[in-house]
Order: structure tokens, then C-alpha cells, then sequence
């Protein structure tokens, strides 16, 4: 009798996990669906791609977005071309539909502010719980609007711990979805708000730096790309002025007078310009193009623009609607250029502000197989040179896609704004 008890209550045992189990199956099914009704992909061509990625790896599989998942996670093809992701309970983590991008130059913008009221109400469905629409960013010149969501608990402002969704005005499509989750964890500071300030005015007074208080702020943030993201007070002064002050130890991490950016494969000698430098060299060279790293002067550069045809050139510096500079005296301006060009980035502020420059270089918004980029108002030189590496990552990752979805890419790869304005061929890849 007692063996049959435990063979009965092993039964009943086995039995409850199935139903658990095909009860999860199912809730995470309808999850699915529902976020296929969300992102109107019910009339798409959906296609598991499950099968096909585990065997590429043991125990991982790679997303677009060249992100390791777990084997359960669930991935979807969207119309044979572009990819969503979707962990094993059915929440999204990834999607990105760049390759289906409307291209037409001549696309009439007919997101109003009922429809992008209507999408965002639906985009929320899909953000987990303690995320909240932070932010609004207009993408390329009303061609996009980049949503970002954050999780700040504490009063702590953490952009590694953010939701970044991508919208195409023409269509009202969401474009990407991405979750960025480097710093989740709650923080603890160690010292408070007024020794940060007293360690940061007594730095300044050691160094006869002279400064007025403005603000303190407490965020996640890294001095580099490759170190793990920690607690900071940023103690801000009066013309921008920085003294970043690690919240757990007080020690005093960097001393940052922002600058306005600008940049190129000639480059000025600043902070940041001689890396921005090299990563559009890199861009240019697997656009086809034979191209070196120059500093800039000012004789190099006017030699280098009269009489080039169909040429690539990209500058990292300062800059205005009329100039491109080192703010020493040297100074190139768009009467210099000649020739019909393929590919500029003027990475300087404020080139972009109006057609002067884009129409020296005789690149328009219908011209085929050209590019024109820059800047249309001052940029922090730090958002730039994240920008000129995330470009550069996205060329190499898939240089055969169009250089817009690209620029797409690296535009939504941080949560920072870019007033970034293009001018060309949507539709070229960009190799020549």
C-alpha cells in the first residue's frame, strides 16, 4: 500500500508541474501576441528562427544587435528580414526593423500629434513595470522620434538603465526597441551631497580654478566605454564646468570643461577630435575609399577641397554655418570647396544649421549616391565621439544596408540626443 501512495502522489506531482508549465506556455504565447497586436505586425510575416540560431551555439545565440541571448529566449524573423526578440516569459527585449526603413526622399511626414499620442499610449503596453517615458527626441529632422524610458529610483539619473524605442513618422512603425540594462542594482552612497560639493570646491580652490555653484547631480555614468557604469556626483559650475566625484569613495574621477564639439579624418588636437578622427577614417575606408588621418591646418585642408571629384571628406573640429576651424587663427570656409563630393561629415558645430555648407560640397536632399552629415546646433564633445563610434560599429557590423539605417542604428544606441541633419541618398549604401 505505501508503495502505491508514492507512486500516486509522484503521479499528482508530475501531473501539477505539466499544468503549470503549459499554463506559462500559454500566458507567455499570449504575451507574444499581444505585443505582435502592439507593434501591428499581424498582417507581417512572422517566422521562428529558434531552431536555426541554437545550433550556431551550445549555450547562446547572437541578436542583431550583436548582444548574446540565452538559448530559450524566443526570436522571430519579420518578413524574412528583420528580427524581435523576446525572453522565455514572453517579454520583449529587442527589435529592430532599420532594413525596412521608408527610404523615398519625397515621403510626406504624416505622424500628427493624435497618432504619436495614440502609438506612445500602445508603446506603453509594452515597457515593464517602474519604466516611465523620460524623454522625447525628434529623429533627423522629423523622419523619426526616439522614446526614451527610464527606471530612476532614488533620484538617480541612470541612462544604463533604459528603454530606447524608435518610431518612423512617415509610417508610424516602431522601428527598434531596445532594452539597455548595464546598472540595475540599488545604490548606496557613502557621502552625501554636501561632501561632494566641499571635496569639489576644494579641488577647484587647490588648483586656483575660480568657478560659481550651480547644481549637483547624482547619476549612473563612466568615464570610458569599456568600464562598468557607477555612482557619481557631477558638482556643475557656471559655464559648464564639471568636477565628477565618485559617490562611494570621494574621490575626484574627472575635471570636465565641456566643450562644444565638432569632428573629422582631419581633426584639431582636442579632447575626443583624434579618436573621432580615426573611427570616420575607419567608416570611409570600408566605404572603398584609400584615406589617411590628417591634422588639420587650415593651407592642407584648401589644397585637399579645390579640384576633388566625387570624394570623401569628414572634419573633427569647431565649426559655423560659414567655417570650419581650430579656433587658433586657421580657418577654411565653403567658398574653398570645388568638385562634386561622395561622402562628408562635418562632425563641428552648427555646419548643418543651413544648406551652406551641404550645397558648397553640391550634395541636396534628391542627389543619388551622396552624403551629406553635421551638425545643426552645438554638440557636447562627448555625445559626438559616441556617436562617431556607434556609427562606426554599425558600418562594420553591416555595411551592406543603407548608410541611413546605419546612422539609424548609432543614433538609437545611447539615450543622448544628436541633433544630427542628413542630406542625400537615403536609399545608397554609401560604398562607392
Amino acid at each position: 500500500m505505501k508503495l502505491k501512495y508514492k507512486i500516486l502522489g509522484l503521479l499528482f506531482i508530475l501531473s501539477a508541474l505539466f499544468v503549470t508549465n503549459t499554463v506559462n506556455a500559454n500566458e507567455t504565447d499570449t504575451k507574444i501576441k499581444n505585443a505582435f497586436k502592439i507593434l501591428d505586425l499581424t498582417k507581417e510575416k512572422l517566422e521562428k528562427e529558434n531552431d536555426t540560431k541554437t545550433k550556431l551555439s551550445n549555450e547562446n545565440i547572437n541578436g542583431f544587435d550583436g548582444k548574446l541571448y540565452k538559448k530559450n529566449n524566443i526570436i522571430y524573423k519579420i518578413n524574412n528580414i528583420s528580427e524581435i526578440i523576446f525572453d522565455s516569459n514572453g517579454n520583449l527585449l529587442n527589435m529592430d526593423r532599420t532594413s525596412e526603413l521608408k527610404l523615398d526622399n519625397n515621403s510626406s511626414i504624416s505622424f500628427n500629434n493624435i497618432k504619436k499620442k495614440n502609438i506612445i499610449t500602445e508603446i506603453t503596453k509594452l515597457i515593464p513595470d517602474g519604466f516611465r517615458l523620460k524623454e522625447e527626441q525628434d529623429l533627423l529632422d522629423g523622419a523619426g522620434t526616439k522614446l526614451i524610458f527610464s527606471n530612476d529610483t532614488d533620484n538617480i539619473e541612470n541612462k544604463y538603465n533604459v528603454i530606447i524605442v524608435s518610431i518612423e513618422n512617415s509610417t508610424g512603425r516602431i522601428i527598434t526597441y531596445s532594452k539597455i540594462e548595464e546598472f540595475n542594482k540599488r545604490v548606496l552612497a557613502n557621502i552625501t551631497i554636501q561632501e561632494a560639493k566641499n571635496i569639489a570646491d576644494g579641488y577647484l580652490h587647490k588648483n586656483n580654478v575660480n568657478a560659481n555653484f550651480v547644481k549637483i547631480k547624482f547619476v549612473i555614468d563612466k568615464l570610458k566605454e569599456d568600464e562598468k557604469p557607477k555612482p557619481i556626483y557631477k558638482v556643475i559650475y557656471d559655464n559648464e564646468f564639471e568636477v565628477w566625484v565618485d559617490a562611494k569613495d570621494g574621490r575626484v574621477l574627472l575635471i570636465n570643461g565641456v566643450k562644444s564639439l565638432d569632428g573629422k579624418s582631419f581633426y584639431i588636437s582636442e579632447t575626443f577630435e583624434p579618436e573621432n578622427a580615426v573611427n570616420l577614417r575607419e567608416i570611409l575606408s570600408i566605404l572603398g575609399y584609400s584615406t589617411s588621418v590628417n591634422y588639420f591646418s587650415s593651407s592642407t585642408v584648401k589644397a585637399y577641397l579645390k579640384g576633388h571629384n566625387s570624394y570623401g571628406f569628414t572634419f573633427s573640429g569647431h565649426g559655423s554655418t560659414n567655417s570650419i576651424t581650430d579656433n587658433s587663427g586657421n580657418y577654411v570656409f565653403p567658398s574653398h570647396v570645388s568638385g562634386k563630393w561622395k561622402f562628408v561629415f562635418l562632425d563641428a558645430c552648427s555646419t548643418a544649421a543651413n544648406n551652406t555648407w551641404s550645397n558648397a560640397f553640391q550634395i541636396y536632399n534628391n542627389s543619388s549616391k551622396m552624403i551629406f552629415m553635421g551638425w545643426f546646433k552645438a554638440v557636447n564633445i562627448k555625445v559626438s565621439n559616441k556617436f562617431c563610434k556607434n556609427l562606426n560599429r554599425y558600418v562594420k557590423r553591416n555595411s551592406s544596408i543603407s548608410f541611413y539605417s546605419n546612422i539609424w542604428n548609432a543614433l538609437n544606441a545611447t539615450d543622448d540626443y544628436y541633433p544630427l541633419r542628413f542630406r542625400g541618398d537615403k536609399s545608397w549604401n554609401g560604398k562607392i
